[in-house]
């Protein structure tokens, strides 16, 4: 989509995106792969966060993020059934990543919403993904006092999948 495609679009119709990435994720979450080794589930999440940004942009897949966030925050069964209810599901080991997901899905987005090279959408989607660890990492390392362990837990199990999400985001986009 091009910028003055993403510019020329209605509220209503940037409303229904946000609503859309939204229920996808919430969707998406409810099939996670548990890993031994690691309280990380393997998830479609990532696919859809950098997918709600190069298609939504980075704002409004910003938006869906946080929206995403605060209903599951708030109780609703959005988050995957791995791992804590409500609020206490962003103090454990996966909550970095879910509070990455605003900042990755914009990155994403602002990196790769309005371009139309393949290359370029992959390397967006995956520099929205490197946020994503970022902030696992963060919080992992925090959790187990080291930052080995979190990336040895909390990356290199997810690396491989990860990037086939980012080449599967990108085509989808294109």
């Amino acid at each position: 989509m091009t910028t003055v495609a993403l510019a020329a679009r209605t509220t209503r119709t940037r409303a229904v995106g946000i609503l859309v990435a939204v229920a996808a994720l919430a969707l998406a979450s409810q099939f996670a792969l548990p890993l031994p080794g690691t309280p990380v589930p393997l998830t479609l999440q990532p696919l859809l966060v950098v997918l709600a940004g190069l298609v939504l942009g980075p704002i409004d897949a910003a938006v869906a993020m946080v929206l995403y966030l605060g209903l599951g925050a708030a109780g609703l069964p959005v988050f995957s059934p791995v791992g804590a209810p409500g609020i206490a599901r962003l103090l454990g080991p996966t909550g970095g990543y879910l509070l990455a997901w605003p900042v990755a899905a914009a990155v994403a987005g602002w990196l790769g919403a309005n371009r139309e090279s393949f290359a370029t959408r992959s390397l967006a989607a995956m520099a929205g993904i490197f946020v994503m660890y970022l902030g696992g990492i963060a919080q992992l390392a925090l959790l187990s006092g080291s930052l080995g362990t979190a990336a040895v837990i909390g990356a290199l199990p997810f690396v491989a999948a990860d990037a086939v999400k980012a080449l599967v985001a990108a085509g989808v986009a294109g």
